[in-house]
């Protein structure tokens, strides 16, 4: 207990804080008994009495807080307005035993950094710490504690040795360990070229220059236009950086965070759309081969699909709006090692948006081929050779009906039903997080004009691809002798693709949902929760 004659009269600490007490909030049957002498022992026993218990249940509760600070004469330290308060210990007699200085400056008593004056005592601890991180000293403890101990110090930036050479030396070990480090530092500094150049992303930013003369301008712009050294100087500190802030520059770090991710996300959606694309092809080409089936598209018809078809499409993608959403959700850690459940995972979520169309147009393809060879055997006396080669035995021989004609015209219609295909399956990759009656993909204004504009020269090229494949032989079918029920289930058939794409993301939402809770828990560390204490 501290007392005074004016001002506050009582310290203690209490729950990790400091409370301090003026006169009028002790009893003032204390002040009464300090400034008048007793008449009646009996009286002045029972008022000592009172106050000693006060003075006990104060101890008591100091020491009971949970901080369990320690408040010893040596570390706890006092001061009001730069004066010299003393602390009297009394005992139940009212006599001085002890008398200690103690400083604080005036209005921080109220804080907690008058506690106590060295960091290094440790206070006592009343319950288990063994859990708790123990962090490295020195940048040549990292490696040794990553990989022998835990991996906090890649989670956390709790180095103190701040220098440039051990800084960069950081930055290494995290790229080591496969983390993506972005820096942002100052462009007047010679010494952040190194951590620049280091880093997997950097920003400049221009620092203020010291105000050496309240009226003379810390710094002044070089006239007649020309550059000036510290211009020059940022300018190449600068240069491994992707992005230069000068002071004048209304730019929001946040915003930027914000397009960077969306940016990134509608890559790496772009990049799916159209890595899946190209396997679906090579996939209903590797299936026709399988089943002896001609090849289900020319070469030109591939070209035709992979340089002018696919590509704008999936770059279309990239006109989305921002999503209000975007820094709600959290971000995983880099997937380094693919297991079996990752893989079932891309299996069922990219796979399936794919495999119905590939079963779509290579049965569409067989059926076509079997039509038109039942047409052709008809009118001639011939049989279907693998259900789509029409021949004929002559004698004791086997011979085979000229044939090709008619897998043109088939490998047109197949062209566009990919085609179909790859524009409904588009629908769900606009907005990927997203089902169509949440946000319809009209907004996406780049992606329709695409779409139009990619509709209309799939007409043309489609047009002038029957136009030429048209033959005079005996044996030629057009576009005209296909079946009726192939037509209208190709034409509707996208609708189904996009019906299945609708489904197969409402559970891709759901999952991320999951994955989203998961990430908000993962510590990424062996210690869990404690880490770091």
């Amino acid at each position: 207990m501290l007392r005074r004659e004016s001002g506050p009269t009582e310290c203690w600490a209490n729950n990790g804080t400091v409370r301090v007490c003026s006169p009028a909030d002790l009893p003032r049957r204390v002040g009464y008994l300090r400034n008048r002498k007793a008449n009646s022992p009996t009286t002045e026993e029972r008022l000592m009495r009172d106050t000693d218990s006060t003075l006990d249940s104060t101890k008591a509760l100091s020491y009971s807080a949970p901080s369990a600070i320690n408040i010893e004469q040596s570390v706890v330290k006092f001061d009001i307005e730069n004066q010299t308060l003393k602390t009297h210990v009394y005992d139940n007699n009212i006599e001085y035993k002890d008398d200690v200085e103690a400083n604080c400056p005036s209005h921080e008593w109220q804080s907690l950094s008058c506690l106590t004056d060295s960091t290094e005592q440790s206070a006592p601890i009343n319950f288990d710490l063994s859990n708790r991180a123990n962090l490295p000293r020195g940048i040549d403890k990292i490696r040794p504690h990553i990989e022998n101990i835990d991996n906090v110090p890649l989670l956390v930036s709790l180095f103190t040795d701040c220098t440039s050479s051990n800084t960069k030396e950081m930055l290494r070990i995290m790229q080591d360990y496969g983390e993506v480090i972005c820096v942002m530092g100052s462009s007047a500094n010679y010494d952040s070229v190194g951590l620049f150049m280091q880093a997997d992303a950097s920003v400049a930013v221009e620092p203020l220059y010291p105000q050496l003369c309240q009226k003379v301008p810390s710094y002044a712009p070089v006239k007649n236009g020309s550059i000036s050294p510290v211009d020059l100087s940022r300018t190449l500190n600068s240069v491994a950086c992707s992005l230069s802030i000068r002071r004048e520059d209304h730019l929001s770090i946040i915003y930027l965070i914000v397009e960077a991710r969306h940016y990134m996300a509608l890559m790496w959606n772009t990049v799916q759309f159209w890595l899946c694309a190209c396997l679906s092809l090579s996939a209903m080409q590797l299936v026709a081969m399988l089943v002896t089936l001609p090849p289900l598209l020319t070469s030109g018809q591939v070209v035709w699909v992979t340089v002018f078809l696919i590509p704008p499409l999936c770059i279309s993608l990239m006109g989305s709006i921002i999503d209000k959403e975007m820094m709600k959700k959290p971000q995983g850690k880099k997937q380094i090692c693919i297991n079996f459940e990752v893989a079932v995972y891309i299996l069922w979520c990219y796979c399936a948006r794919f495999v119905l169309m590939v079963i779509i147009v290579v049965g569409l393809y067989a059926g076509c081929l079997t039509s038109f060879c039942y047409d052709i055997c008809e009118v001639r006396n011939c049989t279907c050779a693998y259900f789509y080669f029409p021949t004929y035995k002559s004698g004791e021989r086997t011979e085979w009906y000229d044939y090709t004609p008619n897998i043109s015209t088939t490998q047109d219609f197949c062209l566009v039903l990919i085609a179909l295909h790859l524009f409904a399956i588009s629908v769900s990759f606009v907005h990927r997080h997203y089902s169509i009656w949440s946000k319809s993909p009209h907004k996406n204004h780049t992606w329709m004009r695409v779409l139009i504009l990619l509709s209309i020269l799939q007409a043309i090229f489609s047009y002038f691809s029957f136009v030429s494949s048209v033959s005079d032989h005996q044996n030629y079918r057009d576009f005209t002798k296909i079946p009726l029920a192939i037509l209208i289930f190709g034409f509707l058939s996208p609708l189904l693709s996009l019906a299945v794409n609708e489904i197969i993301k409402r559970e891709e939402i759901k999952a991320n949902l999951r994955h989203q809770r998961r990430v908000r828990l993962d510590f990424g560390t062996k210690l869990g929760m404690n880490s770091p204490f």
